[in-house]
């Protein structure tokens, strides 16, 4: 099996932009740490996510897309602000990603699948650009109909493009 290191250097952590342009400058890193993704009810939820930092709209379209959803005790979120918080920290505002993407342009040895959400995407027809440039072969599939969370807003087509990649992989129809 083929491991391929992903490095992103404290040398090469460069903000893309002003951390005063970005919400993340208001960010609680502690409390997006310590929130629980079970709440009692949908005044704790927006209580905790005002007190972490997220812009109300932010939440709100969270909560209208199901990302956070009723259960049968109060509110769960399906967003985990822990996880958000390592993100902000190590990809949102650095360009660690383009170094990772250049760091295994010389030789990739399996296929790579992006799979893009049409609707609320960060990743951008300049960024797959750029990111086929590197990898030539990369297999892009866009959702246009899927928001974010493409597994949850186009289920049975991601699960479907899921599945054909993994058998696709199993009878060795890849670079490996």
């Amino acid at each position: 099996m083929y491991h391929i290191r992903l490095n992103c250097s404290r040398s090469r952590l460069e903000l893309r932009r002003p951390t005063a342009t970005n919400f993340i400058a208001n960010f609680d890193e502690d409390k997006a740490i310590s929130f629980s993704r079970k709440q009692t009810s949908w005044e704790s939820l927006r209580r905790d996510l005002d007190l972490i930092g997220y812009p109300v709209n932010m939440y709100e379209r969270w909560m209208d897309d199901g990302r956070i959803h009723e259960t049968e005790n109060g509110v769960y979120s399906e967003v985990n602000p822990a996880f958000r918080a390592l993100c902000y920290r190590h990809v949102f505002d650095t360009d660690c990603g383009t170094g990772s993407w250049d760091d295994i342009s010389g030789y990739c040895p399996f296929d790579v699948h992006l799979m893009v959400a049409g609707i609320g995407t960060v990743c951008d027809e300049e960024s797959i650009t750029d990111m086929k440039r590197i990898l030539p072969d990369l297999r892009v599939k866009i959702y246009p109909e899927a928001g974010h969370s493409i597994h949850s807003s186009c289920r049975g087509e991601f699960v479907a493009d899921l599945e054909s990649i993994i058998n696709e992989a199993e009878r060795g129809n890849c670079k490996l």
